[in-house]
């Protein structure tokens, strides 16, 4: 379970409020929104608050992502796939068949 921001900023509130005790802090938090069973644990707490000091900012930065694919790369995947359609009516076309068809890796396919 992710935390929302205003969720962020209170247990980063409490954890400073608290003499940087980051178990208080999550005791309050868990008191506050009456939970048994808190969303983060000690050590992820002291992690957020050290990146905190780090960037000022409670956001969560997006990861990786996927790279982007070319449109010259989906023209070739979409004229492969109709050539297979052509030559072979009944069989199906699958990435592997295309991705060595192109020589190309399979994630761009």
């Amino acid at each position: 379970m992710s935390l929302r921001l205003p969720d962020r900023a209170l247990i980063v509130k409490l954890f400073y409020h608290n003499d940087n005790s980051a178990i208080v802090a999550l005791r309050k938090f868990r008191t506050l929104k009456g939970m048994r069973k808190g969303p983060l644990t000690v050590k992820n707490l002291r992690l957020m608050v050290t990146k905190f000091k780090e960037t000022e900012s409670l956001n969560v930065r997006p990861g990786r992502g996927r790279k982007p694919v070319s449109t010259e790369a989906i023209e070739k995947v979409a004229l492969q796939v109709e050539e297979d359609k052509t030559s072979n009516v009944q069989a199906s076309t699958s990435v592997r068949h295309v991705a060595e068809a192109l020589d190309q890796p399979g994630s761009t396919v």
